[in-house]
């Protein structure tokens, strides 16, 4: 039989126990096995009494106990000791079996000392004798608040249990390495990242101490931070040491370190988080090398360095600027530097800086510079924009280099070419008046002879001086005293030959037609002498009486590289027979003479007047 009452107090916070009723029992379910219904009224009526709401069921037998633990599922169960067809120890089995965390409470009126205490030792909560009901109410309150109390431990510790399982994972599959520490410095735990780290296995390691593995040179300043988070001063201290590896490698690692506390404060043991920046370390200690060393070979190279920022003002100077200047580097910072500039040099050097700092540009500038002796010294400066890894504007860096020897020495090598010059202008000078004498005694000597022949030989010996002097006179009122323009010189020649040989130039017309083409002195004067020659035997030979007709000059590159020298004429042409190269007359004895100074060739045709045409190998004396 299963019977269910109900019933809820009007007041239950306050009991004669002076105990609060928690919230979650309310309103308890209580299971009650009772064969009797007497016994389960006066049962019920003891709970009223003691100011409890609940919702009661009974239950005779043990399927029907059964039953109710699954589907009625009671806070607490109320059980006779003696049935006729179920019993108290029976349910007491029945609910450690089925739910163990249910309190259950005797109740009887025949059970004796030993009968109660081996209750009790079953697992029973409480024993009421049916004759004493009043300690019922009180009993079941105890019983219920015991096994709250008992659930939330036992919660609490499955939820203690799940964080240390947590923990224990995390803390064994870290991606760096964990050691759990007692107080005085000996390894409780470690993972295996810093075992391996290290080198050791882990069951080794753990038997080991901080100190053991720690550089000696850390062991003091890694208590410090120990003795930091004992004392209060910090809740976790980040720092880097180094420890000593299996077959004596170090390893430096960054660590961070925290103490454990219980809930009374209490110190329990510190955890430590250890992270291999050994690689790092060594990367940052190359790049310091790097830089240290670039550094030093900025501060030691043989030339001024410096450096200004994105507002132009200098920020660098390297050793060797101020060893050279004096100043300090104080006394050079921003514009300091300027009060070595010479005054007279600072305004160009500034305005060539700022107008390519403007436009980012490269710039250079050679200026005067205050020695620390005191005397000026002219240098260059040169100096390019330069970016950061980003790609932003970043300043100026530039060099200085002393200069004042090489200025110094081009001083000297300008002075002694004007010297040169002048000197080789007197000499050209002096050869064009002894030429001009040799000349003018060839004239004098032509004016007292009467034989036509020796008059003729006197006036070509005569044309030949003044061909060369011509030359020399070209020479020395040209700027480049080592060549000249030969289209002047052959204008020059022609006109003196029209007027020495008093041709009409209406009658016989010069035609020129020359390139831009400059000669030294070397070959300027073999083909001046060609030149007059052809040019004489063409005004003499070519136009007999009043005939007319015309005379070309040519002077040009071939595609050969070769200067191309033509001389025509179209007048009546060589006489028939004629062997222009192996002619016995001294001119053309002389023009072949000359061709072949010159390493050229000789081209002749009598077609239609006279053409010759000289080629003459391209060379650095002979063209320019």
């Amino acid at each position: 039989m299963n019977e269910q009452t109900e019933f809820n107090a009007a007041a239950t916070e306050n009991l004669s126990s002076g105990s609060q009723v928690p919230s979650k029992m309310a309103t308890l379910r209580i299971l009650m096995v009772e064969d009797l219904v007497t016994d389960a009224e006066l049962a019920e009526r003891e709970l009223r009494s003691a100011e409890l709401s609940f919702i009661m069921t009974r239950v005779e037998t043990a399927e029907e106990f059964i039953h109710c633990l699954e589907s009625f599922a009671p806070d607490i169960v109320l059980s006779d000791y003696c049935l006729p067809c179920f019993n108290g120890m029976a349910a007491l089995q029945l609910t450690q079996k089925l739910r163990p965390a249910t309190p259950l409470i005797i109740i009887t009126g025949s059970i004796n000392e030993e009968t109660a205490v081996a209750c009790m030792k079953a697992g029973a909560s409480d024993y009421v004798l049916k004759d004493r009901l009043s300690r019922l109410g009180p009993a079941v309150l105890s019983a219920c608040e015991k096994a709250l109390l008992h659930r939330e431990k036992e919660t609490a510790l499955s939820a203690l249990r799940a964080s240390e399982e947590r923990f224990r994972t995390a803390f064994d599959n870290a991606a760096f390495g964990m050691a759990l520490g007692d107080l005085d410095g000996r390894f409780i735990r470690v993972n295996r990242v810093f075992s391996e780290m290290l080198g050791y296995p882990e069951e080794q390691l753990a038997a080991m101490t901080f100190a053991a593995v720690t550089h000696p040179e850390d062991v003091n300043s890694s208590w410090q931070m120990a003795r930091a988070l004992l004392d209060g001063e910090e809740t976790i201290c980040h720092y880097e040491e180094r420890y000593l590896a299996r077959e004596g490698r170090i390893i430096w690692a960054e660590v961070g370190l925290f103490l454990l506390r219980d809930p009374e404060d209490k110190p329990l043991y510190f955890v430590a988080h250890i992270q291999d920046i050994t690689e790092r370390k060594r990367i940052a200690a190359e790049l310091q090398r790097s830089r240290d060393f670039y550094l030093t070979l900025f501060e030691e190279f043989p030339a001024i360095i410096w450096r200004a920022g994105v507002d132009g003002k200098l920020n660098y100077f390297n050793k060797t600027s101020l060893d050279f200047s004096g100043l300090s580097f104080a006394e050079a910072l921003n514009d300091g530097w300027m009060q070595a500039a010479h005054p007279e040099d600072l305004t160009r050097y500034l305005r060539s800086y700022l107008e390519a700092f403007s436009r980012r540009e490269l710039f250079q500038v050679v200026f005067r510079l205050r020695h620390r002796s005191g005397e000026f010294r002219w240098v260059i400066t040169i100096g390019k924009p330069f970016y950061d890894l980003d790609g932003r504007f970043a300043g100026y860096i530039g060099s200085c280099i002393d200069i004042d020897e090489r200025i110094s020495a081009e001083e000297r090598v300008r002075a002694s070419l004007q010297e040169k010059e002048v000197l080789l202008k007197e000499i050209h000078h002096r050869v064009k008046n002894n030429l001009q004498v040799i000349s003018s005694l060839l004239s004098l000597q032509a004016g007292s002879s009467q034989d036509p022949g020796t008059l003729r030989l006197l006036r070509e010996s005569q044309t030949r001086v003044t061909t060369m002097a011509l030359i020399h006179e070209k020479l020395y009122q040209s700027a480049d005293l080592a060549q000249i323009d030969f289209r002047y010189y052959v204008r020059s020649l022609a006109e003196y030959l029209y007027t020495t040989y008093g041709i009409d130039p209406e009658r016989i017309r010069l035609r020129l037609d020359m390139e831009e083409i400059y000669l030294g002195i070397g070959t300027a004067i073999p083909c001046g002498l060609i030149i007059n020659e052809l040019m004489s035997n063409a005004l003499k030979h070519a136009f007999p009486g009043e005939k007319e007709g015309e005379i070309y000059l040519g002077l040009h590159k071939e595609e050969t590289g070769e200067l191309a020298l033509v001389v025509r004429d179209n007048g009546i042409g060589l006489p028939d027979g004629f062997d222009l190269p192996h002619a016995q007359t001294l001119g053309m004895e002389l023009v072949s003479s000359l061709v072949n100074q010159l390493d050229g060739r000789m081209v002749w045709s009598t077609s239609n007047g006279t053409y010759i045409q000289i080629l003459i190998p391209a060379s650095p004396v002979a063209l320019n």
